[in-house]
């Protein structure tokens, strides 16, 4: 099994990278990836997309070894839980508002020894699986996780995870596997040059195999975007790619 993250600040975004990204490989079979999308109309939304990746780091170094044992679903519901639980308690300590706290989260955990990949969507992102493509937009206005809290949360500050709106894809026999926030779709032909043959910036990143023998393949492939075909991306882009290469 082969990973590949890519992390870039996109062209609007002059001072910060306003999108986070987190990976784990948890053992030669399994991993954990995260990427995360703060919004622009936040307050400092790249705080807000930064503390959600490091809590997730956090929950994911310290929970316990036999609960990556379990399926997948108990693994991400185990997981989800503990992270959300940890993001709202950081709301309370730090005096945060939700506008501090306004991140797309899209998690994905990957099996590669029976090839089955689950990814969980907090708002709207890009994944890919077995051929094919999955866009989820929201008209530029994401249901973003913290929107949810108050109706989640208990007064004992149990956590019902169902009542945080999310989309769930299961891939089975999958050996190919691709999450990206959603600046994937934003990249655009620089100025006018006297390019052919230009190539989809979402295929030639989530689906081309070029260079995948190389941790930096999808950095290569973003220079090639950039660099050779003028192809520049507005908004920050998080992504990670699995493939699992006999």
């Amino acid at each position: 099994m082969k990973y590949y993250p890519l992390l870039k600040r996109g062209t609007a975004h002059a001072d910060f990278c306003e999108d986070f990204i987190y990976t784990k490989a948890v053992s030669e079979n399994l991993f954990i990836g995260a990427v995360f999308d703060g919004c622009s109309g936040g307050d400092n939304s790249h705080f807000a997309s930064s503390l959600a990746g490091k809590l997730m780091r956090n929950v994911c170094e310290n929970i316990e070894n036999a609960v990556f044992d379990k399926d997948l679903d108990f693994i991400s519901d185990t997981i989800l839980t503990k992270f959300f639980t940890e993001y709202r308690k950081a709301q309370t300590v730090l005096n945060l508002t939700n506008n501090d706290l306004l991140s797309t989260v899209i998690f994905l955990i990957y099996d590669e020894t029976k090839k089955n990949a689950l990814v969980r969507i907090f708002g709207d992102g890009f994944v890919a699986g077995k051929g094919e493509q999955h866009i989820i937009d929201q008209d530029n206005m994401p249901e973003y996780p913290v929107y949810f809290f108050d109706e989640a949360f208990a007064e004992d500050n149990s956590l019902s995870l169902s009542k945080i709106k999310s989309q769930r894809f299961f891939f089975e026999n999958t050996s190919d596997i691709t999450i990206s926030t959603d600046g994937i779709f934003s990249f655009k032909l620089e100025g006018n040059p006297d390019i052919h043959d230009l190539p989809d910036p979402i295929d030639f990143l989530s689906r081309n195999t070029d260079m995948d023998n190389l941790f930096v393949m999808l950095q290569r492939k973003y220079n090639l975007l950039n660099n050779k075909y003028k192809l520049r991306n507005y908004d920050d882009v998080a992504m990670i790619r699995i493939r699992s290469i006999d």
